[in-house]
This record gives C-alpha cells, structure tokens and sequence, in this order.
C-alpha cells in the first residue's frame, strides 16, 4: 500500500500480516477500521454485553493508535448474528460510546447468519476522518 499505514493493535502487526489484512489503515486525512470482532487472545467474548463492549474498545484503540478518537467516527458498518436478541443491548451501548451528535453515517444493523468464530453476535467497521485543520 504505497498511500496508506497500517495501523494494528499494539503488539500485533506481526499477527496481522500473517493474516493477510490489516487492523486499520490511515489513507490521508482517513482511517478505515476493518471490522473488529469480540475476541481475546483466550478466545471468543462469551458475554454478549461485554463482546460488544470489547469490539468498541478495540475500535477505539486503533483509532488512538492513527492519531483520532471516537469522536472522528464519520460512518460505522455493523454486522449482526440473532439481531432481534441483542438489537437492543447493541443500541444502549452504542449510545455510550457515541453519546452526543454529531452521530456517525451508520450502514448497520445487517443480519448475518454467522460470522467468522461460533459465538459471535457483532462485527463492527468504521471509518474516521481526522480533519488536519482541527485537534
């Protein structure tokens, strides 16, 4: 990627690049945040509350690590396995990591039948934008 850095969880480019993907990408002024999952290195979240506490918290992680908050969030994807089960707990979440406007552009709330690790209930991707004329 000749235009973009790769940003990883601390600790972890060498875990990514055996993947193949990158943690996050700062592109100019942009970061674009794969989508994080609710997983430790013990595995699988199994509190629903706390897996989407801990995909949040990742997202946030990355984006201190490229220079930003959550308050530079501009859009969030959000991917769901049994969303009429936690469609709720997500939203009271959501609402405290994002607790005033401006709100980000949401893509969100699509139903899945699975994602990549039984257990799974949420994946979350976001883009950032860190306006260079602004803290």
């Amino acid at each position: 990627m000749k235009y973009a850095q790769v940003i990883a969880p601390p600790g972890q480019t060498e875990r990514f690049e055996k993947l193949g993907y990158a943690s996050a990408v700062k592109c100019g002024p942009f970061v674009l945040v794969s989508g994080q999952v609710g997983v430790t290195e013990q595995g699988v979240e199994p509190d629903p509350e706390a897996q989407i506490r801990l995909v949040f918290d990742k997202i946030r992680v990355l984006l201190e690590q490229a220079g930003g908050s959550l308050e530079h969030v501009v859009e969030l994807r959000s991917f769901h396995v049994d969303l009429d089960h936690h469609r709720e707990m997500f939203m009271r979440i959501y609402a405290e990591y994002f607790p005033q406007a401006p709100f980000p552009a949401i893509t969100g709330m699509i139903e899945v039948k699975a994602l990549a690790m039984k257990g799974l209930i949420v994946e979350v991707a976001a883009t950032a934008y860190l306006n260079p004329d602004t803290k």
